[in-house]
Formats: structure tokens, sequence, C-alpha cells
């Protein structure tokens, strides 16, 4: 152990107890939370480049990094090209 390294027991208690409620309510919290409608998988419209531009803050590198990842998650086997390309060209 390092000079700046502490052994868990150095944690006071009420963090632990603190950090055990928060991960229970998580976990409740999603438990009680009813499951959405399944996904057919195929990909939506692309919002317009200045949408894009307004939920990376202004990011364009950011966006053309998460655009494609974003397309990643949709079914390979429902691609519509003119969809996939509209989402390209927004990034």
């Amino acid at each position: 152990m390092t000079r700046d390294e502490r052994p868990l027991a150095a944690v006071p208690a009420w963090l632990w107890a603190a950090l055990a409620i928060a991960l229970g309510s998580q976990v409740l919290w999603q438990a009680a939370r009813p499951s959405g409608p399944a996904s057919d998988g195929a990909v939506p419209p692309a919002p317009s480049a200045a949408a894009l531009r307004l939920a990376a803050l202004g990011e364009t590198a950011a966006v053309a990094r998460l655009v494609p990842l974003h397309l990643q998650s949709f079914d390979v086997a429902r691609y519509d090209a003119a969809r996939v390309i509209g989402w390209l060209d927004a990034a």
C-alpha cells in the first residue's frame, strides 16, 4: 500500500451506510419502474443538425463520435439506408 492509499477500514461507518442506502434505492427504483415498449429495432428519423449540436452543447467532434455509436445500437438487419445517411449527414 502506498502512502496515498488508505485501507477500507478507514472509511467511516456512516459513509458505508449512505452508500448501501443509495445502492438499495437505485435497485428498488429500477425494479419498480415499468418496462417500456420493446423497440422494433428500426433506426428512427434523424434529428436536425442544430438539434444534435444543441444536445452536444456545441461540441461537433463529440457528435461526430457519438452518432455512429448510437447507430450501432440498432438492429443491422433493419437498417434503412436513407435514415442512416440522414443521421451521418446531420453529424
